[in-house]
């Protein structure tokens, strides 16, 4: 479909996601303007600028923006938070990514009825559903970028072990963005041939790399710091399903009616945001790892509705 011109990007997080976010965007031409924001303004003009000069390929433009401008913006992608330290959990970073979260809200509201909000920041089925409680927007509004990128690891994995390319592989991982992740073994398909189906993946090579999934964030930051390319160019396939209103399948994190809690799940994007959750098939001991995902992020939740006094049940 054709982008609409007047498309704006607004990502809240000047850091090394956030600033990787808009180059992605950027490169891609898929918004007409970005608009950067961050507490830290020399940080954030510093990164427009260095930005801005480095763009030589689309139409699109980029500079330092301002939260009223930001609500108003065709999607809003929230990438601030506290840096993960090496051997860090997700979890762990919970309490204080919960109170940036929180503040950002305050200062985004109220956002315009046809904003789309992507959450990055960490954990991030938690950090949407703290969102989407606070602002009180729909829930189909309110995304997390979920395993969305667990999913392309676990796809690459499988690839890999077959020498076969990852676009051929169908796999999804669910659940948790963290040590709760789910991957879906019983329904991962390569060109419609189950993956059990291959001899080369027997139960210890899959046991391995259901293992080395989740592991690869952590391997990533124990070597370099943090992650931010791979989530970048995963944020820009988001934003360019929901400004073409391309109706793509991704593992995004959204509120499950069923789990009654925000999961990271199989579902389509558009223009609207959630479109449709599909329905997935699991074995049963799939159903129990997402159950116990699912109690975790809920339990997580609850917490923070307790601690800020402005989220109600």
């Amino acid at each position: 479909m054709t982008i609409p011109s007047s498309a704006t990007v607004a990502v809240i997080g000047a850091g090394s996601v956030g600033a990787s976010v808009c180059a992605s965007l950027l490169q891609d031409g898929c918004a007409r303007q970005i608009l950067l924001i961050d507490v830290n303004d020399d940080l954030c003009k510093g990164q427009a600028m260095d930005l801005a000069d480095g763009n030589f390929v689309t139409d699109s433009k980029i500079r330092q923006g301002t939260w009223v401008e930001a609500a108003a913006s065709s999607i809003i992608v929230i990438t601030a938070g506290a840096k993960q330290k090496p051997q860090e959990t997700r979890n762990q970073l919970l309490e204080r990514n919960s109170k940036i979260i929180n503040d950002i809200c305050d200062k985004l509201m109220p956002i315009s009825s046809t904003t789309i909000v992507l959450i990055v920041s960490n954990p991030v089925e938690v950090m949407s559903g703290i969102f989407q409680h606070i602002s009180g927007l729909p829930a189909n509004r309110v995304i997390g970028s979920g395993t969305y990128l667990d999913s392309m690891r676990f796809r690459d994995a499988i690839a890999k072990r077959v020498s076969i390319a990852a676009s051929s592989v169908h796999a999804y991982v669910v659940g948790e963005h963290g040590e709760l992740q789910v991957p879906l073994i019983s329904s991962a398909m390569i060109c419609g041939v189950p993956v059990l189906n291959f001899p080369e993946l027997d139960d210890k090579v899959l046991g391995e790399i259901a293992a080395e999934t989740p592991r690869r964030a952590y391997d990533i930051i124990a070597l370099k710091g943090s992650t931010y390319y791979g989530i970048a160019m995963s944020v820009l396939r988001m934003c360019n399903s929901i400004i073409g209103d391309r109706h793509q399948v991704f593992c995004n994190s959204v509120l499950s009616q069923e789990f009654e809690t925000y999961l990271s799940l199989p579902c389509v994007i558009g223009r609207m945001g959630v479109v449709q959750i599909l329905p997935a098939s699991f074995s049963q001991a799939e159903k129990e790892g997402l159950k116990i995902a699912a109690d975790a992020i809920k339990q997580r939740i609850d917490y923070l509705k307790t601690l800020f006094s402005v989220i109600t049940k």
